[in-house]
């Protein structure tokens, strides 16, 4: 009986130690809860997504239909069109910023870009964790960075955030994409009487008015091999100082100022709304 009962105990232990020898870190594709070994672990490609809610205010923008709004100090606005590039898209993983471009030379990247559009919502890729993988922010610009600015040609663009649009995101008449572009009617009456008869075109460029944003967020999750942030984008911050009985039109360089105040504004709409 002793005997057996040794034999039993050294079964348990032996059963034990296999069970804690498993790979303890979370993201890992061979995550054991009971592991305590690092070195254990197998990676595996997991997707990170980020879904941009735009919104107007308190208001969330429709995909489809009249997104008509009334801003605070009383002007209407009909926002009909809008396109803004996110470029050199970057996860904070500790202390440092990890970039998520797919290959070193800039002309061959897209993955660390999104352009977002009202029917463009979601930026989805994928990243590779490694030990004490914890996400806790996200970095890019507001603009095309400079590299591609300069050098990249929609037109040999097949698929991705830079070929041609519609409506184009590309200077006709020069090099270079349009870093933000928004376009709809506004209020633009002396009185504020709720006519919303002027047309608008703000349209920036220029690897001058190229802005980074970083956002800070809670330790985004692994969920079924997934991970998401959402972001809120209110898109009146862009109308923020302007004047809307004066200030319809920039198409960058015939109004900089006001394609300054435009750009500078596009880079404070952004906040975390949620993660999983």
């Amino acid at each position: 009986m002793k005997r057996l009962s040794l034999v039993l105990l050294a079964l348990a232990l032996m059963t034990q130690a296999c069970k804690n020898d498993g790979c303890d870190q979370p993201f890992a594709f061979n995550y054991d809860p009971e592991g305590t070994d690092s070195e254990a672990c197998v990676y595996a490609p997991v997707t990170l997504e980020v879904a941009f809610h735009p919104y107007f205010g308190d208001e969330e923008l429709s995909l489809s239909g009249e997104n008509k709004f009334i801003r605070e100090d009383g002007r209407f606005v009909t926002i009909e069109h809008f396109g803004i590039y996110l470029t050199e898209m970057a996860i904070k993983v500790g202390d440092k910023y990890q970039t998520l471009s797919d290959s070193v030379d800039c002309l061959e990247r897209s993955k660390d870009a999104h352009l977002l559009k009202n029917d463009q919502r979601i930026y989805s890729v994928e990243v590779l964790p490694n030990d004490d993988f914890e996400i806790t922010g996200l970095r890019f610009n507001v603009g095309v960075d400079a590299c591609r600015n300069d050098s990249l040609d929609p037109t040999t663009q097949e698929a991705g955030p830079f070929m041609p649009q519609v409506p184009t995101m590309y200077w006709s008449w020069a090099t270079g994409y349009r870093f933000v572009s928004i376009d709809g009617r506004l209020d633009a009456s002396e009185n504020a009487d709720g006519a919303v008869d002027a047309k608008f075109e703000y349209h920036t460029g220029l690897n001058q008015l190229l802005r980074r944003v970083a956002l800070e967020t809670e330790p985004l999750v692994l969920s079924d091999g997934k991970m998401r942030l959402d972001v809120k984008v209110d898109l009146a911050t862009i109308f923020n100082d302007v004047d809307f009985t004066t200030e319809w039109v920039t198409h960058t360089m015939n109004n900089l100022p006001l394609a300054e105040k435009v750009t500078t504004n596009a880079t404070e709409m952004f906040s975390v709304q949620a993660s999983n």
